[in-house]
């Protein structure tokens, strides 16, 4: 897990979206929800049912398309980059 520094340049995956802060960056997936539910005390299962909510259309439409993400409270979102990485970010 790396903390994103005051000046960390957003990533190209979520330049569309309304990023108000980043907190970490994760190697991968498993890394990820293991501190969100660590953390938050959320539910293994409904975590991983929220990131793979669109997975037809992903295998469908490709990664590029459809990059994995989920709600963990209020604002906070856990999403997944291109490189395989997970950010957790905060939205206005």
């Amino acid at each position: 897990m790396k903390t994103c520094k005051d000046n960390f340049e957003i990533p190209i995956e979520l330049r569309g979206e309304d990023v108000y802060d980043m907190f970490y960056i994760f190697d991968d997936e498993d890394e990820a929800i293991n501190y969100v539910i660590e953390k938050y005390k959320k539910d293994k299962n409904l975590l991983i049912s929220d990131l793979y909510e669109e997975e037809f259309m992903r295998e469908e439409y490709g990664k590029e398309n459809y990059l994995r993400s989920a709600s963990i409270e209020g604002t906070l979102i856990l999403s997944e980059l291109m490189n395989g990485e997970y950010m957790l970010w905060d939205a206005y």
